[in-house]
Parts: structure tokens; C-alpha cells; sequence
């Protein structure tokens, strides 16, 4: 990691760390770089990502707590902590909603989660948080869990004719191979479907398995 990007490490050590804290210390915005270096370590180093974040909350924050509420769900689900990463989520839109001009991508995320686990309890929650963002959606990967979250809860609570549209939209989605913008054709496609997410829609929307190109945010 060269000198200039102390702040984004996608590994841990105790020599990584002494490094980084030094450099920390004698950095201006301190909670600016334990978030950023907290995203860097959510999914590779998740419980070093929690005590960074635990920092930086201990430190005020920033405006963009949105963003570190969305990490913190992202480092839970690494650790398969799901309710933990419920309540971050939920964190998430609750700054949103607070400062609107700091967006993630909990509005889909969250359902994602909800619909996967079987979560029953929070299936009207879940479909209330997609509704109510569903002009956010930019996208492939976006519209993908959007329409996938959607058409796993109807499947689940019966409404089965609307959960095979829903997961026909979502596998539409996953086909589609430019991001909308020119100078960034590949950002937000979607990635391999064959998981779980994917295999449940294939099965509502009755289609054969198959797999699509991967997602490269």
C-alpha cells in the first residue's frame, strides 16, 4: 500500500495497524479516514472494520454517518450477525431520512437481507423501505435486489402471479450488460446469479438456472 493510501487497506496486521494509527494521529479529519479505511476492511476484516467504526462514532462522526451505519451492516453480514445487521441498516435509513443528501444502498440492501433469512416478522417493514425508495433505483444491480427482494416476500406471502413478475424484472436486469452511463459502462452490473438470491428467482420466475456476468461496483 503505498504512502499516500495508508487509509485503504484491504488487509490487517498488527504492522499494518501501527502504521496506520500513526499516520492517524497526525491526520486533520480523523473520522474521515476510520470510515473510509473501515469500508476498505468490512468484507476481508470485518471485526477490525466494527472497532474502527466504533471510533469514529466515538469521535462525532461526520455528516456521511450514513455511510458508516451502511459498512456496519456490511461488516455484521460478513460475520453472519444478521440482526445485528438489521439494526445498522435500519441506522442507515434512519440518517438518510435525517439527511437526505447522503445516500447508500441499505433501501435494497436491507429487503435483500430480509427476503433471504425468511425474516416473516419484517416482510411488510421490507416492502415498506422498497416502495418508498423505489425512484432511487439506478442501477442494473439495483433494480436486481430491488425486484428480486420483492418477488421473494410475495412468493412467500402467496401472491404468487405478482412474484413471477417481479422476478422476471429482477432476472431482465441481471442480463443487462452497460451500466446506463457512457463514461462508466460497467458499474453496477450485476454479478454471478447462482446463489440462493438468484436460484430462488429463477425457480418463481420458471426458468432454468443459468448464470450472468459478474458485478463490478
Amino acid at each position: 500500500m503505498g504512502r499516500d493510501n495508508w487509509w485503504r487497506n484491504t488487509s490487517w496486521n498488527e504492522e499494518i495497524e501501527v502504521t496506520f494509527f500513526s499516520k492517524l494521529a497526525r491526520a486533520r479529519n480523523k473520522t474521515w479516514y476510520l470510515r473510509n479505511q473501515a469500508r476498505a476492511l468490512a468484507s476481508s476484516c470485518p471485526e477490525v472494520a466494527l472497532r474502527l467504526l466504533d471510533q469514529y462514532f466515538t469521535s462525532g462522526g461526520d455528516l456521511d454517518q450514513a455511510e458508516a451505519h451502511f459498512y456496519r451492516a456490511r461488516a455484521y453480514l460478513a460475520l453472519r450477525n444478521v440482526d445485528a445487521a438489521v439494526l445498522a441498516f435500519e441506522a442507515v435509513l434512519a440518517r438518510e431520512e435525517a439527511v437526505p443528501n447522503f445516500r447508500t444502498w441499505a433501501f435494497h440492501e436491507l429487503p435483500v437481507l430480509i427476503a433471504t433469512e425468511r425474516m416473516s416478522a419484517r416482510y411488510d417493514r421490507a416492502i415498506q423501505v422498497l416502495m418508498k425508495h423505489k425512484d432511487w433505483l439506478t442501477f442494473p444491480v439495483q433494480l436486481y435486489q430491488w425486484h428480486g427482494a420483492l418477488a421473494l416476500i410475495l412468493h412467500e406471502q402467496g401472491q404468487t402471479l405478482e412474484a413471477e413478475n417481479e422476478a422476471k424484472q429482477a432476472l431482465e436486469a441481471a442480463k443487462m450488460t452497460h451500466s446506463g452511463f457512457q463514461h462508466h459502462p460497467n458499474i453496477g452490473l450485476v454479478g454471478d446469479t447462482a446463489d440462493e438470491f438468484g436460484n430462488r428467482l429463477m425457480q418463481i420466475a420458471g426458468k432454468p438456472r443459468s448464470r450472468f456476468r459478474w458485478w463490478r461496483k
